[in-house]
């Protein structure tokens, strides 16, 4: 079995295992706080933080989760190894316990953390594992982070983010604030609400 085909089966085993909160697996060199960066203007940055800010709920958005605290807004990308793009496929936003258990070096690094094992019984709760001992919310971490050691070792990915079921490149300042908004929240967002409220009105 080739390298590609061992890093799918542990990736399609830790999508199914862990459905609702998965650890990211970051390719070296990207920084996915950095969305403004395809933006094509200083006005468009601002535009879209402002607009993620707008669109804050209440609730943490994990499902099984559902905590009331301030939350983090992250990005959610996936993986394509075969031809090693690395895709934006939306966004949320998370609540503190959410937002550690996404993060790998949270968790690995800091397994002698006081917090640890409440972080893998929150992991297990919201993903719904049967997992009394926490071995298997172990088990999956251990693999997202063998993933990741491979995911660094590969020279280069291209960057590209998914619309419908089309894969399209993502370049410095390639999309306007309405295409970024449209794909992390899987919906049209009101960017223009003046334009919206005059559709309304002629209807």
């Amino acid at each position: 079995m080739s390298i590609e085909s061992q890093f799918q089966s542990v990736l399609d085993s830790l999508k199914k295992n862990a459905p609702n909160l998965s650890p990211k697996i970051i390719p070296r060199g990207y920084d996915d706080n950095n969305l403004a960066l395809f933006c094509p203007g200083k006005k468009e940055k601002e535009h879209l933080s402002d607009a993620i800010k707008k669109n804050e709920p209440t609730v943490c958005d994990t499902k099984n989760c559902g905590l009331e605290a301030q939350l983090t807004f992250t990005t959610l990308w996936s993986i394509q190894i075969q031809s090693k793009t690395y895709v934006l496929e939306g966004g949320q936003y998370l609540c503190p316990k959410c937002e550690k258990c996404v993060s790998l070096e949270k968790i690995i690094t800091k397994s002698s953390d006081d917090n640890y094992i409440e972080s893998l019984k929150h992991f297990a709760s919201v993903n719904q594992l049967q997992d009394s001992d926490l071995y298997q919310s172990q088990r999956l971490y251990n693999d997202a982070y063998t993933l990741q050691i491979l995911t660094c070792s590969i020279p280069q990915f291209k960057v590209a983010v998914r619309k419908g079921n089309k894969i399209e490149p993502i370049t410095e300042g390639s999309h306007t604030v309405e295409d970024l908004l449209t794909i992390l929240f899987n919906k049209d967002k009101e960017v223009n609400e003046d334009s919206s409220d005059d559709d309304d009105d002629d209807e």
